[in-house]
């Protein structure tokens, strides 16, 4: 009854997975099978989560609606190859944007500029994690953004570097705001 744009996108990747594997068993029925259906779920997030408006792909409502916050989530469609170019060029708009998440520590979980947003992080109120970086930057080197993603590794890299300075550890998430 919803439609959640990082769960969707793990979908379409799982599905093209299937048909690569499907390929290499000989089995190109299957293969066309899943690709078909990796297809169809891209196609259904391109129509019910992209805001061409706001340039950005949003979670639906089971009634359709867009619930307009961005959060990491959003960028899934990179990494899935669900995006267009262009779309890809309005998302990475929004990664490079200080007031939204560029911030000191890239990239939280919730834009800068949404309400609930917290300077600490507030676990996934604007935290930084290690899964969504991952995925997001992965996205952009897909995209044929590897030089902003070489930028951003090292940006989260030397961010974590500093708090593991002053901590001794690792971990599961950081403020985006400060090097805690």
């Amino acid at each position: 009854g919803c439609g959640w744009v990082d769960m969707s996108c793990q979908m379409v990747m799982q599905y093209n997975d299937l048909a690569t594997i499907y390929r290499e068993l000989g089995r190109p029925a299957m293969a066309k099978e899943a690709a078909a259906k990796a297809k169809a779920i891209a196609d259904r997030i391109n129509r019910w989560c992209w805001d061409e408006t706001d340039g950005f792909y949003y979670d639906v409502s089971g009634d359709g609606t867009k619930f307009k916050k961005k959060t990491s989530c959003g960028f899934w469609p990179l990494i899935a190859g669900v995006a267009s170019k262009e779309q890809a060029a309005r998302m990475v708009a929004h990664l490079k944007n200080s007031k939204e998440f560029w911030r000191p520590n890239v990239f939280p979980t919730l834009a800068a500029d949404e309400p609930e947003y917290k300077a600490n992080g507030g676990y996934w109120l604007g935290g930084v994690w290690a899964p969504t970086n991952y995925a997001i930057i992965k996205g952009l080197e897909r995209a044929g953004y590897e030089d902003f993603a070489a930028e951003a590794t090292s940006k989260y890299l030397t961010g974590m570097a500093e708090v593991f300075k002053k901590t001794g550890t690792v971990w599961e998430n950081y403020a985006p705001e400060t090097m805690e």
